[in-house]
């Protein structure tokens, strides 16, 4: 998540940071690698076996919000291209 989406809470002594905006995971690939399909048909791999664990794929890297806007790459499986990776 972007450190705009963070809030702090001091913990042991120490401020940490936490966010719970957001849940899931997402995967993210590029087209500027050399072989893209090998890594899109890995991150396809990655994310079925986390949605079979129960994990579910997010979709804010999709919305429409500044640093965001992502790509789907295999929505199903919750790939985004990220091409400046």
């Amino acid at each position: 998540a972007q450190l705009k989406y963070f809030d702090s809470w001091t913990w042991q002594g120490a401020e940490r940071r936490y966010s719970d905006r957001f849940s899931g995971f997402s995967l993210f690939v590029s087209r500027k690698n050399p072989q893209p399909d090998v890594s899109l048909d890995c991150a396809r791999k990655i994310g079925s076996v986390l949605m079979q664990a129960g994990l579910r794929a997010s979709p804010h890297h999709g919305e429409n919000l500044p640093g965001e806007n992502r790509e789907w790459a295999d929505r199903a499986f919750g790939v985004y291209y990220f091409d400046d990776l």
